[in-house]
């Protein structure tokens, strides 16, 4: 199988917290909803930005989200490198591809992976991730993973993982997976990148 790991995080409440407000009060001011070019793949709201772009007339809070990353994402990414992708160990890389997910309700994304986001090389991926700042106290909230594309082929569920907050999910840009959300009328939250090499 391809790499990945689960990380549970030592931010505190507060910056957790912040997080988590910082992303609902953006999605109030901009009205952000579900993004049009991804309606057949998800029904959950989101928001993404490029470090060089801007997309729908939106600017993520970025600055937040840098706290996270460089106060407890940075170090597990270069770990997850030196393991799984060795012989890029110490060569530069970015998170600019980054975007918050919003499911209410019973919401969640088709089967899909991130080999080929923004036209950047397979061999060019370095990792992919996904942080959990609010997780349902009920319901069914998991993040499935694949042997192969579900969508055309015979693709299987091969591992069921169900999310805490403060988690840090880091795996291989190829991997197939999916995000499920059913029985429950409340919320979750999570914060998704692509890591590229420069």
């Amino acid at each position: 199988m391809l790499a990945f790991e689960k990380h549970n995080l030592s931010i505190t409440e507060f910056e957790n917290d912040l997080l988590k407000k910082t992303i609902l009060s953006h999605k109030e001011k901009f009205s952000v909803g579900v993004p049009k070019k991804w309606k057949e793949y998800t029904n959950a709201m989101s928001n993404i930005k490029y470090i060089t772009a801007e997309q729908w007339g939106q600017n993520a809070p970025l600055l937040t989200f840098e706290t996270l990353f460089y106060n407890y994402v940075y170090e597990k990414i270069d770990k997850f490198i030196q393991t799984h992708r060795p012989e890029r160990f110490g060569e530069p890389y970015h998170t600019e591809h980054c975007w918050y997910m919003i499911y209410e309700n019973d919401s969640g994304q088709v089967p899909h992976n991130h080999e080929t986001t923004n036209g950047v090389k397979s061999a060019d991926n370095a990792c992919s991730g996904v942080y959990y700042v609010e997780m349902p106290p009920d319901g069914h909230r998991v993040f499935n993973i694949y042997d192969d594309n579900p969508r055309v082929s015979s693709g299987k569920i091969i591992e069921t993982i169900f999310p805490k907050e403060k988690q840090l999910f880091l795996f291989d840009s190829a991997l197939w997976h999916e995000a499920v959300q059913r029985d429950t009328k409340n919320r979750s939250i999570s914060i998704a990148f692509n890591c590229h090499f420069i």
